[in-house]
């Protein structure tokens, strides 16, 4: 047994050398190697999503010349002040250049609980109620209404009504006599908002577009 001592001896410090050896350098390299291969993955992923975003607004800043030009005509429909009385003038040259018969309209400035400014609290611009009476044939509403949408200034119908009158009468004779599209008159009301906005701000004017 004293020929086998030694050797079992020897082995086990080898043994004990390769345990030391494992715990105090290979398992911890093997553990960091893992959070490394880890770390890898969780990057490669961080870059692909990044590639998108990039790629998304390459393609947005495409159409950013657009866009801009896009906004700023929306932004010119909606002031930063009422200005009622333009719009008011603005209608009554339009029934002048259509033919179309305005007797009258009447407006309501916003209330507190309807179209009240903008806050912190409340995404609804205020506006005023416009309601526009105006008449005539077939041709000259549907060009006042064309030129009401042309106007430049953001006008949101909420409702309407139109009257249609008989288009037919009864001769002396008791003949029905149809009247042509040119002798009839519709009657319409439109009721709806214009939009103004104090806070305003155009977020294309200091952009620097290529």
């Amino acid at each position: 047994m004293e020929r086998f001592k030694f050797p079992l001896i020897s082995a086990g410090i080898v043994v004990v050398v390769l345990l030391v050896a494992y715990m105090a350098w290979i398992s911890p390299e093997g553990s960091k190697l893992s959070k490394l291969n880890t770390q890898e993955a969780t990057l490669t992923s961080q870059e692909q999503g990044l590639s998108a975003d990039i790629a998304h607004l390459r393609v947005e800043g495409g159409h950013l010349v657009a866009n801009c030009t896009h906004l700023s005509e929306r932004v010119a429909q909606i002031p930063v002040a009422p200005d009622e009385g333009a719009f008011l003038t603005q209608i009554d040259a339009l029934a002048t250049s259509t033919g179309t018969s305005l007797p009258g309209y009447t407006f309501s400035l916003p209330s507190a609980t309807s179209g009240a400014p903008t806050t912190s609290a409340s995404t609804t611009m205020p506006f005023i109620t416009v309601t526009l009476n105006f008449s005539g044939t077939y041709s000259q509403v549907t060009a006042f209404l064309n030129g009401l949408d042309k106007l430049g200034r953001l006008y949101a119908v909420q409702s309407y009504s139109l009257k249609q009158p008989n288009q037919s009468s009864v001769s002396s004779s008791g003949t029905p006599i149809i009247l042509p599209a040119s002798a009839i008159s519709y009657e319409v009301t439109l009721v709806g908002n214009i939009y103004y906005n104090p806070t305003q701000k155009d977020v294309c004017a200091k952009s620097s577009l290529p």
